[in-house]
């Protein structure tokens, strides 16, 4: 048998488990950047042959966008969900149905 216990136990490992995965794309985002930015200065360099620059530019084309990296869902702060969350509150439709029904919530 459940209790709410154990519930709360796995929620606070679901929401640890999703601040990890946001930490690193974080990490990632500005991995990104800074190599983007690098690629950027390494192709204006007076120094480099056109082939060398060709090289760069193909690198820099490889790295994904940065609308791409730094694209935010929304997510539910109770449970990390992203579908059907709400930006207002940050909960997810099943968290706003059952805080509603606790009496946490007030309409």
């Amino acid at each position: 048998m459940k209790t709410l216990r154990d519930s709360v136990l796995r929620l606070a490992v679901r929401q640890q488990s999703w601040l990890r995965r946001e930490h690193w794309r974080r990490v990632q985002m500005v991995m990104v950047i800074l190599r983007r930015s690098l690629l950027r200065s390494l192709r204006r360099d007076a120094g480099l042959t056109r082939r060398q620059r060709g090289y760069v530019l193909g690198l820099r084309a490889n790295l994904p966008r940065a609308s791409v990296v730094t694209a935010h869902k929304t997510r539910c702060r109770v449970s990390g969900r992203t579908h059907q969350a709400f930006r207002d509150v940050q909960l997810a439709r099943l968290q706003l149905r059952q805080q509603f029904g606790e009496g946490r919530l007030l309409a």
